[in-house]
Order: structure tokens, then sequence, then C-alpha cells
């Protein structure tokens, strides 16, 4: 006989339901991709403006928003909200 092994499972306190960490591993990372996307969006409109942490070369600040930037950080936002939307929702009943 064949045993199954049961993945660890976080129960959702307001509705009683069981997470499994795919489920988990899924939203954090949508989430995550959602953020940087959102990152993005705000530093190509201009509405952001962060200097280079770490550089290798003679980096200076980014002045001006920048319309690829903008229009990448919206698309990586909406992938990142569809991915973590989708984890969160599968396998409810």
């Amino acid at each position: 006989m064949v045993r199954q092994r049961h993945w660890p499972v976080r129960v959702d306190p307001q509705k009683g339901t069981r997470m499994r960490p795919i489920r988990i591993a899924g939203t954090v990372v949508g989430v995550i991709v959602a953020l940087l996307g959102l990152l993005w969006l705000l530093q190509g409109a201009g509405l952001l403006r962060l200097c280079p942490i770490l550089c290798f070369a003679d980096c200076e600040c980014v002045t001006g928003g920048s319309l690829f930037w903008a229009i990448t950080g919206a698309i990586t936002l909406i992938i990142g909200a569809i991915v973590a939307g989708l984890s969160a929702r599968r396998g409810r009943t």
C-alpha cells in the first residue's frame, strides 16, 4: 500500500479553508511581481525618483519619466495581480 504524502497546510481562520504551500508561494510571487511593476510604473511616470544604491560605473539619478518603463511597469503590475489573484483563489470550493 502506497502512503500519500500530505503537505503541511495553513488554515485560514476567517474561512476555515486550508491553504497549500504552492498557493502561498504563488500568491507571494504574484505580489512581489506586482510591487515591482508598480515601482517601474511610478518611476516611468516620473512620480518616484530613486538613485542607484549599488553602482559599478558613473551612475546618476534618473530624471524625468520614461514611456517604456511606464508601459512595462503597467503590464508587469497587471500580470502580478493576476498571478496573485489566481493563486489565492485556486482550490477554493
